[in-house]
């Protein structure tokens, strides 16, 4: 049974993918294995994880549209990849991928190359573009080098360029 989280990370992911952006699912936990658990992933890693056309590193915490949470690993893990110069962010739907992405200076540019399941829109498939300077903060990752609904605090802020 696929859980409510469970269905938008894969919505995110198709979405990614139409974007043209390289992304997989990045599971945490512990298995079973031979009868023994083996742990695997990083304890707050976030749910997806890609990399961005130029080269940007990308961290999605996907949360189910309804009480989702983050933990404070995972809080803490969207920071140090923002504190890195990497894109992250925690996402509900697809909607919230594309309002995270123009706020990062990327935005989503459609094209009526045909109809992809997932995708904002019908008979339009995204792909991503860099939005012209000047439009956003100046810092990397976004206005204010702020996590997106991940606290955001002053230790999560990046230094001013010189």
């Amino acid at each position: 049974m696929v859980t409510p989280e469970g269905r938008v990370k894969a919505a995110i992911l198709r979405y990614l993918e139409a974007a043209g952006i390289w992304a997989w699912n990045s599971p945490t936990g512990a298995a079973k294995i031979d009868g023994r658990w083996v742990r695997f992933g990083t304890p707050g890693s976030a749910d997806i994880i890609g990399v961005l056309p130029g080269g940007r590193f990308l961290a999605v915490e996907c949360k189910r549209p309804k009480g989702g949470r983050l933990s404070c690993e995972q809080a803490a893990w969207l920071a140090r990849v923002r504190r890195m110069g990497g894109v992250a962010f925690v996402a509900r739907d697809t909607a919230e991928v594309a309002a995270a992405l123009r706020d990062y200076c990327l935005e989503l540019d459609f094209c009526d190359s045909g109809p992809v399941e997932g995708a904002e829109g019908k008979n339009r498939t995204p792909g991503i573009r860099k939005t012209p300077p000047g439009r956003n903060s100046g810092l990397p990752g976004g206005p204010g080098g702020q996590i997106l609904d991940a606290g955001g605090g002053e230790n999560d802020k990046l230094p001013e360029k010189a």
